[in-house]
């Protein structure tokens, strides 16, 4: 169970790493279609103009939560 735990932990970590290379290559979201849902976080979430310009800071959080987790 523990391999289990730690190849699913890489593979979340992977995914992560390439979800936050496409946000800081194309950070508007047109290449990858995620210009939509930049759109829904300006209008459902606090302080668009700061954190929702574009999908840079988001970038960072995915990175920080998902891609650098650690295993024990």
């Amino acid at each position: 169970m523990k391999t289990f735990l730690k190849i699913l932990t890489i593979f979340i970590a992977i995914g992560a790493i390439a979800g936050t290379v496409m946000m800081w290559m194309d950070p508007t979201g047109v290449s990858w279609g995620g210009e939509p849902m930049l759109d829904l976080l300006r209008a459902k979430m606090p302080w668009p103009d700061i954190f929702f310009k574009d999908f840079i800071p988001s970038g960072f959080v995915l990175l920080a939560v998902n891609g650098m987790s650690g295993d024990s």
